[in-house]
């Protein structure tokens, strides 16, 4: 399982610089789902939408992440808003501006992380 994670988060690595464009799921443009589902789906076909991903995925708890794990944020106590592939317990990958690695701390200053999904116990 370890290596089909360290894939994952390869494909994902793979696309940073990569531009977003709303509805977006590749090869050459992202939107955060579509990052998502880019990167998990030599695996698992997943929903192109980061609800619909969370609400389709079985949850993982937080001191079982790992690399490739998918990774949720809420940003105005709402619905879920953004999703990211995890490289390591503190850093993801994701599309927001363009595909790029953030830190999981102040990604959105006023986001939450709602939970973790893993697409290979779908």
């Amino acid at each position: 399982m370890q290596r089909r994670h360290e894939h994952v988060a390869k494909i994902a690595e793979n696309q940073l610089g990569d531009p977003y464009s709303w509805g977006a799921a590749g090869p050459d443009a992202f939107d955060c789902s579509g990052l998502a589902m880019y990167s998990w789906n030599v695996y698992r076909g997943i929903p192109h939408n980061a609800a619909a991903q969370f609400a389709a995925l079985p949850p993982i708890a937080e001191e079982f992440i790992m690399q490739g794990d998918l990774v949720y944020f809420d940003f105005d106590g709402g619905d879920i808003d953004h999703v990211g592939v995890l490289v390591n317990p503190h850093r993801m990958i994701h599309a927001s501006d363009q595909v790029e690695a953030d830190d999981l701390s102040g990604v959105y200053g006023n986001s939450s992380i709602v939970g973790y999904r893993r697409p290979d116990r779908h």
